[in-house]
Formats: structure tokens, C-alpha cells, sequence
């Protein structure tokens, strides 16, 4: 039987929010512009979502550490808006 963790690392409270999803896909253009617009607004990641039903991979960061792979949310808040 798989597992899903869900890892909250910040509690937020959105009001009329957008979801913007980014997937890796051919030429991997959706992941490459979800994290472009993610640095542009400096958004703050709120979530990670691990789970045994993702694609077995393994990412290894720059410090050669071996990281499951995971989904992310994050999360903007416009000017006056939450």
C-alpha cells in the first residue's frame, strides 16, 4: 500500500486565490515557467507533498544529497490582497 505525507510549513489563509501549476512535461517549459514566476514574486512555499504514487526519482542537490521527489505549493499575495 503507498503513502501521501503532506507537509505544512506555513499556515495560510487565502481569499479568491488562483492555482498556477507548473509540470514537467516536454522540454520540462511548465516547471521552468512555474519556477521563473515563483522567483519573479518571491513567493513563499507553504507545502511539500511527498507520496509513493509520484514517479520513482531522486533528485541530488548541489551538496550531493539525495531528495525524494516531491511536489510544492507556494503562495503570492498581490498588493492589498490576501
Amino acid at each position: 500500500m503507498g503513502f501521501t505525507e503532506i507537509v505544512k510549513i506555513e499556515d495560510v489563509q487565502l481569499e479568491n486565490a488562483i492555482l498556477l501549476e507548473g509540470l514537467p512535461g516536454v522540454g520540462n517549459v511548465g516547471k521552468l515557467a512555474a519556477t521563473h514566476i515563483i522567483e519573479e514574486l518571491n513567493a513563499k512555499k507553504c507545502m511539500e507533498i511527498y507520496s509513493s504514487y509520484f514517479p520513482p526519482q531522486v533528485l541530488i542537490d548541489d551538496d550531493g544529497i539525495v531528495k525524494l521527489v516531491n511536489n510544492e505549493l507556494y503562495y503570492h499575495c498581490g498588493e492589498g490582497k490576501t
